[in-house]
């Protein structure tokens, strides 16, 4: 539970609104996303999948973030015990019954530059990248991600600056992406 007091300026309003996933109390740099089914991409080939990640709590007075409440964070290592990183987790059953409000689809493009087939089974995502924008409906999108797999064991996640989905009308930029990107050095 999120307990806090705010000294706001008189004429300033306070505003609770969605954001990027955080790392929480533990300050983690990246979300692991965990894909619902396995996905096998051929040598020189790609595709898309969509995997639902929760959204945080920005608190807003006028137009300045003063704190992000994380929404059920998980955590997960990364890699080995002693090399690996801490990551923020993300499922299925981690956000199937959040509000709409509080989860939005990720766009993660997936692309095998090997020369093998590869099984992709899940996603490191650099959360400084991540960027929000809110649709016409008022409805969260968050921004997309690239996976480029260039073996087994290697693939780079990069975050990107367009919304994951393609939405008439995109009316509010609430925090803005750039361009990250992961190093999955540890297998897929």
């Amino acid at each position: 539970m999120f307990q806090g007091t705010i000294s706001v300026p008189s004429k300033k309003p306070v505003a609770i609104m969605p954001h990027p996933p955080s790392g929480g109390k533990y300050g983690v740099e990246c979300l692991l996303t965990k894909f619902y089914n396995d996905i096998y991409v051929l040598p020189g080939e790609a595709t898309s999948v969509y995997q639902q990640v929760p959204l945080d709590i920005g608190l807003y007075c006028g137009n300045t973030l003063v704190t992000v409440v994380p929404i059920r964070p998980k955590y997960a290592l990364y890699g080995p015990s002693d090399l690996g990183d801490l990551c923020r987790y993300s499922s299925s059953d981690i956000v199937q019954d959040l509000s709409p409000c509080l989860r939005t689809p990720i766009k993660i493009r997936l692309s095998n530059i090997s020369k093998t087939v590869v099984r992709v089974t899940k996603a490191v995502i650099p959360l400084k990248g991540l960027g929000l924008y809110i649709s016409p409906e008022r409805m969260p999108l968050i921004t997309s991600a690239k996976l480029v797999t260039h073996s087994l064991s290697y693939a780079e996640v990069t975050t990107e600056l367009l919304p994951s989905l393609e939405v008439e009308g995109v009316s509010k930029l609430l925090v803005e992406p750039s361009i990250a990107t992961y190093i999955m050095r540890y297998g897929l």
